[in-house]
């Protein structure tokens, strides 16, 4: 029965087939999907007698989910994954030459990872390259003098 999605009258047809009947059925959480048959006693494969109630198990589901992969992503796609995930996401900027602006550069959890529903992953976003400040006139203050003003000095 493991496996199989439980529909109660359709379990009782399928072990009154084999002279058993349906015993006890409770839930638990499961990364199963919900409604899916995830234990049963006596196991499959175990010979008993004929009339034995068969107690199963069925998934609850679960609480948490699978932490999508942004890196990459525009920011604002990278929102609507996390929150269509069932997540919160939280977003700090960072200067980087490495990514465009509005560019995810880190998220906090690996993608497939397993949170809680409503979780808040933390990820960062690129701001954009850093302004650095050219001189207007970049020949005017030069750090070297040109090489014909050093030839004059020092001669001897």
């Amino acid at each position: 029965l493991v496996g199989k999605v439980y529909d109660k009258e359709a379990i009782k047809a399928l072990l009154e087939q084999y002279n058993y009947r349906l015993g006890n059925v409770t839930e638990e959480e499961s990364d199963e999907e919900k409604g899916t048959i995830i234990g049963q006693s006596p196991s499959g494969g175990y010979e008993a007698e004929e009339g034995t109630a068969i107690d199963i198990v069925i998934s609850k589901g679960t609480t948490k989910n699978s932490v999508p992969n942004v890196i990459g992503k525009d920011v604002k796609e990278a929102q609507k994954l996390i929150i269509a995930a069932g997540f919160h996401p939280s977003i700090s900027y960072e200067q980087s030459t490495a990514y465009n602006k509005d560019i995810v550069m880190w998220q906090q959890f690996s993608e497939g990872e397993k949170l809680e529903k409503g979780s808040t992953i933390n990820i960062t976003v690129s701001s954009g390259a850093p302004n650095i400040e050219k001189p207007e006139n970049p020949d005017s203050e030069s750090p070297n003098p040109p090489k014909d003003e050093m030839e004059g000095e020092n001669k001897e």
